[in-house]
């Protein structure tokens, strides 16, 4: 496990500010699993799915109860990438290789032939397009499964970015964040080789491409000279950044109406934007390698196990389109600095007039005056000139007012 692997783990934590509700709970660790790296975690329909240094703990409940699988052999060096395909559950390492198992993880078999190359020992990631299995490895570029045998897909390896941190699919087209030098890869149905877009020029650090999300139907990428957004799919791409520190790992979750971005080096920094170009701050943490909500919770991995924050019933997973009334819900953080995040349900479209007022009831800024269709909406208060104290933000909404307080510490 190299020193950039741990680093890197240190992932996404966004959906904690995802907030529709006012009753979050604290954070719990799990204790169905050891209290240590939990380097990777996903979700099968309704199955998650966390790999340790040695075995996979597997969820079929929301995560309440968990089964160990058996140890992988050969004492891996972590299980860095999860997959279930084809009916089987297989665990890409970080230098022995894929293992498979045909029942759940009671056994394991090897399924090494044709990872040929340094580096190919190393898997970073999984994915799969139509009907067929892709790995990313940490040297050898990207290889696919074929007769449980793997091959070579493309030339990354021989174009000097065999070093593989991420596979993705938009649109059918594999995505690959490799090589650090300037460049996103792409291959499209039917390509037998890798079309490589220069995203900017080096500079005195690789460019490394970590992450690649969408946002109101534009591209954006994570990298280590920070985020770049393109509007014509990817074919070009231009800095959208300010506000998010270069020299770090940048990866995304995006929702409707906020994009988050995590920057890490040592520590991890959280960021929003709701354009896609202006950042702000928002949380700071460590340890955290993966993150996914499921069931109104959210579930961290981390360097000392793995976590979840409860959520209210009114959570991300429900459906924008089911709301039966209006809601103004508490801003989160509270008490605050520098920003806070307000959240608000609409049934119906409205026009909605969202301001902050002192305590003497006079407005200080109006955050929201234009009309918003039904579903659950955000908006950031990051004051400026204001003094630390009590205020109040009020919501109309057709023939819905309410008022709720917050408080300012500077």
């Amino acid at each position: 496990m190299t020193f950039r692997t741990v680093i890197e783990r240190f992932s996404l934590l966004a959906y904690f500010f995802l907030i529709t509700g006012s009753s979050i709970g604290q954070w719990v660790r799990v204790e169905g699993l050891p209290a240590r790296d939990i380097p990777s975690l996903i979700l099968q329909g309704n199955t998650i799915y966390a790999g340790t240094d040695s075995a996979v703990f597997i969820s079929t409940d929301g995560g309440d109860v968990w089964t160990r699988t058996s140890a992988l052999p050969g004492s891996p060096w972590f299980i860095d990438a999860l997959a279930v395909f084809d009916g089987k559950l297989f665990a890409g390492t970080g230098g022995n290789g894929v293992f498979i198992s045909s029942n759940n993880g009671q056994n394991w078999m090897p399924l090494n032939q044709g990872l040929v190359g340094l580096g190919s020992s190393q898997i970073s990631s999984f994915a799969v397009r139509n009907g067929v299995l892709y790995a990313g490895t940490r040297g050898a570029g990207v290889f696919r499964l074929q007769q449980n045998t793997w091959t070579p897909f493309g030339d990354l390896a021989g174009q000097v970015a065999g070093n593989v941190e991420f596979l993705d699919l938009r649109s059918d087209t594999l995505v690959a964040g490799a090589g650090g030098n300037g460049f996103i890869w792409y291959a499209p149905p039917g390509a037998t080789a890798w079309t490589g877009v220069l995203v900017a020029p080096l500079q005195s650090e690789p460019l490394v491409v970590h992450s690649i999300t969408g946002f109101r139907g534009e591209l954006y990428i994570g990298t280590t000279y920070g985020v770049y957004r393109s509007s014509d799919n990817g074919a070009s791409w231009v800095l959208s950044s300010a506000g998010v520190p270069v020299n770090r790992i940048v990866k995304f979750i995006s929702t409707a109406d906020t994009l988050f971005a995590s920057a890490t080096s040592a520590l991890t920094r959280w960021y929003r934007s709701t354009d896609g170009m202006q950042w702000t701050f928002v949380e700071q943490m460590t340890g955290v390698y993966a993150q996914l909500f499921h069931k109104n919770r959210l579930y961290a991995a981390r360097i000392d196990g793995l976590w979840y924050k409860q959520f209210p019933p009114t959570s991300v997973e429900q459906s924008f389109h089911n709301l039966q009334s209006f809601k103004l819900e508490q801003n989160y953080p509270n008490p605050f600095n520098p920003s806070t995040v307000i959240a608000y349900s609409l049934p119906a479209s409205s026009h909605v007039t969202l301001s902050v007022l002192d305590a003497l009831g006079r407005e200080v800024q109006t955050l929201v005056n234009e009309s918003k269709k039904a579903g659950n909406h955000m908006v950031e208060f990051a004051p400026t000139g204001l003094a630390s104290g009590v205020y109040f933000y009020r919501i109309s909404a057709g023939k819905f007012i309410q008022t709720r307080k917050l408080l300012l510490l500077r």
